[in-house]
């Protein structure tokens, strides 16, 4: 099979899921790596050019060319904070790796008793660590793979809530100036909850959540040196569960009988971005993303970026910005971050 109809053919498979939104376990993870991305609307599955970026498609890895260091931050409003830090490495002669990780946190909630009173103020904490690995067999086909461990430690008596997912990409290139890119994000990620060690067995619950499957059909267009446009286009599968209770007759006797119910939902996810270079000195971003596209007048996310290319050619420092509404809308958030090439 092509690859350019096997693309078609799994994106049409994975769309067929047609429902209402569900659960966002692990949404964190899904707020962008480094200002370059969020600058252009996190639409950088198939951007190999402009910095390399594994997060969003793990074949990307193979397009490594150097070492490459990103150390990022975000601020954001109620006592939150994102902070990423990721280093490649090209694995000659067609290969590359690139390890990263995640952190995001949560401070100064108030902590109070059934009654009402202050205890102290609690913090929650979310990482993830994932390693990626690129293949380019040929220079119009790349392959990848990440490998990602999520851990979310919410209580101090409580144990880490683990989860383990992968990641599959890979990237086309029909001509000079035109990338196609697939990923396949979260595969078989699900987080199970023990509350065994906060309330004792009686009063323990174990749940298990699974991770939103998130499958990406992106391109990317290089008009020049200076403008690129790249689109993506996601759908977004959940699985909720609820307890469902029916009234039924047991023996003449009515009985309240409670199921457990899966639920799978779909979130249709649009995004967008432009790259300018206007200067050797200086990059001009901005993207655009929607929330779901079945209720698109409710979510729009316009972001803007920049780079200052620093003078330094031994490590050729970057400096980036970029500024973008949080997905629930409510607030913005800052992102700042520092790429080096070593």
């Amino acid at each position: 099979m092509r690859p350019i109809t096997l693309f078609i053919f799994l994106f049409l498979l994975v769309t067929q899921a047609q429902a209402q939104s569900g659960g966002d376990i692990g949404s964190h993870t899904r707020l962008g790596f480094s200002a370059r991305g969020m600058g252009m609307g996190n639409a950088m599955a198939s951007v190999s050019d402009d910095g390399i970026y594994p997060y969003y498609n793990p074949a990307l890895t193979a397009s490594l060319d150097s070492i490459q260091v990103d150390i990022h931050s975000s601020i954001m409003s109620f006592n939150r904070n994102l902070n990423t830090f990721g280093i490649g490495f090209k694995l000659p002669p067609t290969a590359g790796i690139y390890i990263g990780i995640m952190n995001a946190n949560v401070g100064n909630i108030d902590g109070r008793t059934s009654s009402g009173y202050h205890t102290k103020l609690l913090s929650t904490h979310d990482y993830q660590f994932f390693t990626s690995f690129g293949l380019k067999p040929s220079e119009k086909v790349q392959f990848g793979a990440s490998f990602k461990l999520n851990l979310a430690d919410y209580h101090d008596e409580m144990s880490l809530a683990k989860a383990f997912g992968i990641d599959l990409g890979m990237l086309i290139r029909p001509g000079d100036k035109l990338n196609i890119a697939l990923s396949l994000q979260d595969l078989l990620a699900e987080t199970i909850w023990d509350t065994s060690e906060l309330y004792g067995n009686s009063g323990s619950i174990n749940n298990a959540n699974t991770w939103p499957r998130r499958l990406n059909l992106a391109t990317s267009y290089r008009f020049s040196d200076k403008l690129l446009i790249s689109t993506e286009f996601e759908n977004r599968i959940k699985t909720s569960n609820y307890n469902e209770r029916t009234l039924e007759l047991d023996f003449g006797y009515p009985t309240m009988i409670e199921r457990s119910v899966d639920l799978k939902t779909n979130d249709l996810i649009v995004r967008g971005g432009l790259r300018y270079h206007i200067h050797e000195r200086l990059t001009l971003r901005t993207g655009y993303q929607n929330g779901d596209l079945k209720h698109a007048d409710q979510n729009h996310r316009i972001s803007f970026g920049f780079s200052l290319h620093l003078p330094f050619d031994a490590l050729a420092p970057s400096i980036d910005y970029a500024l973008t509404r949080e997905a629930s809308g409510i607030s913005y958030m800052h992102a700042f971050a520092i790429r080096l090439n070593l």
